[in-house]
């Protein structure tokens, strides 16, 4: 089962990703507290952990620190005149970080370039 995991807090994201998991054949998970974060990742082993930058940026700069950059695809967004969360995205291990306006366009081709439909 391809799983992503997110960080959200906002329902507008959350429902595009509902789509587009929908399309590539994921199981969307999401979680708004810490605990509950790790404890998801434990029992579900995600392919994909996605976060929102603007909502609680050091917590989640300090989760994306935490995790196995080698397990995970970590993928980010965040306001574009936030631009200081993407250099720390960056440099915490992210491997995508987007503006929200980018992230909704590019999420969909990020999963079709990274794993094919079962």
């Amino acid at each position: 089962m391809k799983i992503i995991l997110t960080y959200i807090k906002d329902l507008f994201f959350r429902s595009k990703l509902n789509y587009v998991e929908k399309q590539h054949g994921f199981t969307l998970l999401n979680t708004d507290n810490e605990s509950d974060f790790f404890k998801k990742i434990e029992e579900n082993s995600p392919q994909i952990i996605v976060f929102d930058l603007d909502w609680k940026s050091d917590e989640v700069i300090k989760i994306i620190q935490s995790l196995n950059k080698e397990r995970y695809i970590l993928t980010a967004f965040y306001a574009h005149v936030n631009h200081n969360l993407l250099l720390l995205a960056k440099n915490a291990g992210c491997h995508y970080v987007f503006t929200r306006r980018e992230f909704i366009g590019n999420f969909d081709q990020l999963l079709s370039n990274n794993f094919s439909k079962s």
